[in-house]
């Protein structure tokens, strides 16, 4: 009778001992493991590698491979987008098709301007078919009293005068287009008799942007070695004072 007590102790000592060891063990292989939590960092932008690379033809503007459309709809976003671009103190080359409008590379300089590059230069193919690159005027002051200005109108005449306001020398049509050897020699002298380096040029919106480089070019001395400082100017008169509408 003593030896059947013993046992059923012994059995109900086994029954413990088996369940407080696998209480010990841990969970069964069955249980799902608590998953861990991995926070992502949020996706970065891309470095921009240099300045923007600003492109304007007669239909469209592209700015670092993005094509903004047509000057309706890049008018809207230029600012925008140039603010998320690499131009502040950086040195920006405008590249302009021959056929766009003067109006509308002055649009772009000046929404340039705003983003205060350390220079900005714009570079067109000439009618010799060299390509040029002309620096431009960064400042907001009036030109000075001799700075030579050239215009060139609807019915190709070229118009040269000093920016103070002083009685135009006008030169008729070519058979060609504008009269590039006598208006670019009267602005080349203008040019000359000023110490400023600087020139003021415009036209009537019809005229395309490469006529106008073609002017300052055959202005330009052969191997001159100080650049001349562009100021596209909207709405000369001939023989007027010059003012910028900042």
């Amino acid at each position: 009778m003593q030896f059947r007590h013993f046992e059923c102790a012994f059995f109900v000592f086994v029954m413990i001992a088996t369940a407080c060891s696998k209480d010990e063990v841990g969970p069964s292989p069955s249980a799902s493991p608590t998953p861990s939590v991995v926070v992502s960092a949020p996706p970065q932008a891309p470095a921009k590698k240099g300045p923007a690379r600003i492109e304007l033809n007669a239909e469209t503007l592209i700015v670092s491979g993005e094509s903004l459309g047509s000057r309706d709809e890049w008018s809207k976003r230029l600012a925008i987008v140039l603010a998320g671009e690499r131009v502040t103190q950086e040195a920006i080359n405008l590249e302009v098709d021959r056929k766009a409008k003067p109006s509308a590379v002055r649009q772009v300089l000046e929404a340039v301007r705003a983003q205060k590059p350390k220079s900005l230069a714009i570079s067109t193919t000439h009618r010799s078919g060299n390509l040029t690159k002309i620096e431009t005027y960064l400042g907001t002051a009036e030109p000075e009293a001799c700075v030579a200005t050239g215009f060139i109108s609807k019915e190709a005449s070229i118009s040269v005068w000093a920016a103070s306001g002083t009685t135009a020398q006008k030169f008729a049509k070519g058979l060609g287009g504008p009269d590039m050897t006598m208006g670019g020699g009267a602005l080349s002298k203008a040019r000359a008799a000023c110490p400023s380096g600087r020139v003021v040029v415009g036209a009537d919106d019809v005229v395309i942007w490469g006529l106008i480089v073609d002017l300052v070019v055959s202005s330009t001395p052969p191997l001159t070695k100080d650049a001349v400082e562009l100021m596209l100017v909207d709405g000369l008169v001939p023989g007027r004072k010059v003012k910028l509408a900042n």
